[in-house]
């Protein structure tokens, strides 16, 4: 780490005057746009994909006006597909902080001990760890609430508990902290770690870097960096709604798909994919479909055709083999019709 990067680091983690524009990165690129992402997707109807995710500048969460999906009752019967085998691959350093984001009961007081920890591994997670209290700090928890009132009053009582139960760990969580989350991510990207990829997504002119760091960042077997490498694919600026990822064998994925196989994916390099999963919860939260016992559960009951679930699934399997090896499929990284 360079002597001006390390200095800007505790610079960047003072407490700055609030200025609304610096929480930008907090909404567009954290939970709340994955929610969004969803949201619309289930409004548009789960069959159709979109790629949402090129809009991400500007989703926004609102009231839940669409309906449980066409496919919630018959994708319960999709299998599970072959178990991913990576955890004896998974580099012991991919993040020496990933216990402490999941196990935090406290997300201020653990945001603010990694906060000061000049490692932009840290900075990092302890940015990851802010965003996830998107819905529930102390500045946005009402609304969430209310959103929940104007929602079916049968998914309402659902909906709250999870809601509750994320608040209680994001008391203290304020615009304060979202302000300085995004610094600390400005942080991560002057020291050029690959983490930083989200913070490169709004420049349609910089693809080809961004691939390159999309790359690194799914080199890392950090589950939190393989999770922004799928929001990337859903977003990337080179691929039109029509435009598919050639695996192989016959198997094309959509950029969502995308998004959700990476998603599937870092599960099997530590991220908690139980019922208690961010996305899980968000799900819940803001679309209504709650019992899910997994993210894999959550993704393939509510949001494919039974034939498309099995394409996420294997898209899964060839994302986590690729990780452990290092070797992507011919055409990975590129879109074609």
């Amino acid at each position: 780490m360079t002597e001006h990067v390390h200095r800007d680091r505790h610079r960047l983690t003072s407490a700055a005057p609030i200025q609304m524009r610096k929480v930008l990165w907090t909404v567009v690129v954290g939970t709340v746009v994955l929610v969004g992402i969803y949201a619309s997707t289930f409004k548009a109807g789960p069959a159709k994909d979109t790629n949402l995710g090129r809009h991400v500048a500007v989703t926004q969460v609102g009231p839940d006006t669409g309906s449980s999906s066409t496919y919630a009752s018959t994708a319960r019967r999709v299998p599970a597909g072959p178990a991913a085998e990576p955890q004896a691959r998974i580099a012991p350093d991919a993040n020496p902080y990933l216990r402490d984001y999941q196990s935090a009961t406290d997300r201020r007081a653990t945001f603010e001990k990694l906060s000061q920890i000049s490692d932009p591994i840290a900075a990092y997670t302890a940015a990851q760890l802010a965003r996830r209290c998107g819905l529930y700090g102390d500045g946005t928890y009402a609304a969430t609430l209310r959103r929940i009132e104007q929602q079916p009053i049968e998914t309402q009582a659902a909906r709250k508990t999870a809601a509750q139960r994320e608040r209680s760990k994001c008391v203290g969580v304020d615009l304060n902290t979202f302000s300085r989350a995004t610094q600390l991510m400005q942080y991560v990207s002057e020291s050029g770690n690959p983490r930083r990829l989200t913070t490169m997504m709004g420049n349609p002119q910089a693809i080809q870097e961004q691939i390159t760091v999309a790359q690194q960042a799914a080199a890392t077997m950090d589950p939190l960096a393989i999770e922004e490498v799928g929001l990337f694919f859903a977003g990337r600026h080179d691929f039109l709604p029509d435009q598919t990822v050639d695996l192989g064998n016959g198997l094309r994925v959509t950029p969502s798909m995308m998004r959700d196989a990476f998603l599937l994916a870092a599960c099997s390099f530590g991220e908690d994919c139980g019922a208690d999963n961010s996305l899980v919860t968000s799900r819940c939260v803001n679309i209504g479909f709650c019992g899910a016992r997994s993210l894999e559960e959550s993704l393939t009951t509510y949001t494919y055709a039974p034939a498309d679930a099995e394409r996420v699934v294997a898209a899964r399997d060839i994302v986590v083999r690729a990780i452990q090896t290092g070797q992507w499929p011919d055409g990975f990284w590129s879109a074609s019709h």
